[in-house]
């Protein structure tokens, strides 16, 4: 549904993928859409209808098999009233006289009112046409009703174009030309709340009997800044004051609500968990289909959240900038400001479920046997081509003043899908989607002591090979060691040095340890 918001009287003409400052239209004014036939009307004006709010209200007007349209509507679509009436007499004199019969049978208020009109009748119009366009508009302005023509016929574009000539009474004229797999949507101009667009032409595919936009060629005018929306929680208790054209949103509702009213802006959303991320690019993806290039989109990290994978499935969901969790606040306002003056042209995922579901992060976390770490290490693998990263195994031998036990219990582990296992004196942690740049950095993160202060060596695995080779190693361990979870230890700073290595540990440590076939990195 695509009627604004509740009691916004804001229709579009229902193309699935067309920015609204196409489509949309704005009460109190009056458009023209012209197209080859009567059936292509029927099919739009059910289209346009079925678009609409439930709790929105319209008329249809045209011939007789205006009946078709509403047989085409489903149960769960279109407005909560419909009246429609078909003409009586000849269709000219019925038009002529258009918005004194609605007044006389309905008084209609903040209505959507669309009109079929044959081309035959807009040419036999021609001398009126003038005090007819202007009639119209004055009506809608007095009702704060939509007045939405479609022309059909074969001469309908060329009939439409000469009402350009009356462009101070229409706010805006389009085109719907056939060709073998869709049609051409062809904008000469549209004024609605979100600006004046013109010069722009889409290609449009029949998709499940619905119009979907696949392309868009447009004179590019240069971008207004506009305000700046900012959800508060991103501020971190700084003043709104401190900068003009600012604005304050409580939450993501009510910044995509103004991203829907405004001609242009930058909306900054704040990302406080892992489990937003997927409803967050979705967001994001919506704006950016219905809004395009006139509006910029932030995300603030304001906990650690994104791994590498999912802070570039934003950038393709619409996200024109992404502040990590550790940028200070000066440092966020600066990039806000350098923002302004960039260009948005980055294109938009194609698939976007498809996209999501790569990036969907396991429900496993924290400590878990060596068994389950395994089997779920196989799995990702499986599932992944060798090509692509799954993430990196970190095997770290502690200190010589801890036990594995202990020093598990130092880890914070805070995101899904990161596990840790002991084996035989040896902790191993698998960081899902890390990069290798960054693996110092969360290091550092999931340990509450200094990393060298407890940590005398780790080994990092990050392709597939190495990862898997080390999985196939800690699967050869006695199975009665591999479904065991460590036992978590209070007071871990207050036990002695750690025993001397069993003869089997110190075995295990070797394997671990010893020099890979393949270079890895070890960090002492």
């Amino acid at each position: 549904m695509n009627n604004g918001h509740a009691g916004v009287l804001a229709p579009t003409l229902g193309i699935v993928g067309c920015l609204k400052e196409y489509q949309q239209m704005s009460a109190g004014l009056f458009y023209a859409l012209s197209m080859d036939s009567l059936a292509t009307a029927l099919r739009v004006a059910t289209q346009v209808l079925a678009d609409l709010d439930t709790d929105s209200r319209a008329v249809l007007m045209g011939c007789k098999s205006i009946s078709a349209v509403v047989a085409g509507l489903a149960d769960h679509q279109g407005p909560a009233e419909l009246r429609s009436y078909s003409w009586r007499g000849t269709e000219a004199s019925a038009v002529l006289h258009l918005t004194e019969q609605l007044d006389r049978t309905l008084t209609p208020r903040k209505r959507l009112i669309l009109c079929l009109l044959s081309v035959e009748t807009l040419i036999r119009l021609e001398k009126n046409i003038q005090v007819v366009l202007k009639g119209w508009r004055d009506w809608c302005e007095n009702n704060g009703c939509i007045l939405l023509v479609l022309v059909y016929g074969k001469q309908a574009a060329q009939a439409c174009q000469t009402l350009a000539f009356g462009h101070r009474f229409i706010s805006g004229i389009a085109h719907l030309k056939g060709q073998p797999n869709g049609f051409i949507y062809q904008l000469d101009y549209w004024i609605n709340s979100l600006g004046v667009q013109s010069a722009a032409e889409l290609e449009l595919h029949d998709k499940n009997r619905q119009l979907v936009a696949i392309a868009t060629t447009r004179n590019e005018a240069q971008l207004a800044p506009g305000e700046v929306f900012l959800q508060r929680s991103v501020l971190e208790g700084a003043p709104i004051f401190m900068a003009e054209k600012w604005r304050i949103a409580e939450d993501w509702q009510a910044l995509v609500h103004s991203a829907s009213e405004v001609a242009s802006g930058t909306f900054v959303f704040a990302l406080h968990a892992n489990n937003e991320i997927e409803a967050l690019a979705r967001t994001l993806y919506g704006i950016r289909r219905q809004r395009g290039a006139s509006v910029r989109l932030v995300v603030r990290e304001m906990q650690q959240a994104l791994r590498g994978q999912e802070e570039e499935l934003l950038l393709q969901c619409g996200a024109d900038l992404i502040v990590l969790v550790d940028t200070h606040l000066s440092r966020f306002f600066s990039k806000l400001e350098a923002l302004q003056k960039q260009k948005t042209n980055r294109p938009l995922i194609e698939n976007l479920e498809s996209a999501l579901a790569q990036i969907r992060t396991p429900k496993i976390q924290g400590v878990i046997s060596v068994f389950e770490l395994t089997t779920y290490i196989d799995q990702l693998l499986a599932h992944t081509m060798n090509s692509k990263a799954i993430g990196v195994l970190i095997s770290l031998r502690p200190s010589s003043s801890l036990t594995a036990e202990q020093f598990i219990a130092l880890l914070r582990i805070v995101r899904k899908g990161d596990v840790a296992c002991v084996a035989e004196g040896v902790v191993y942690v698998f960081l899902l989607n890390c990069q290798m740049d960054f693996v110092d950095i969360i290091l550092r993160k999931l340990f509450s002591l200094p990393l060298k202060d407890i940590v005398s060596a780790y080994v990092v695995h990050s392709d597939h090979a190495s990862i898997e080779d080390q999985v196939r190693r800690l699967q050869l361990l006695p199975v009665e060691r591999l479904a065991v979870v460590p036992k978590q230890i209070d007071n871990v700073l207050s036990s002695a040095d750690r025993a001397a290595p069993s003869g089997q540990q110190a075995q295990v440590e070797s394997i671990v340890f010893k020099p890979r076939l393949k270079p890895v990195s070890l960090h002492g």
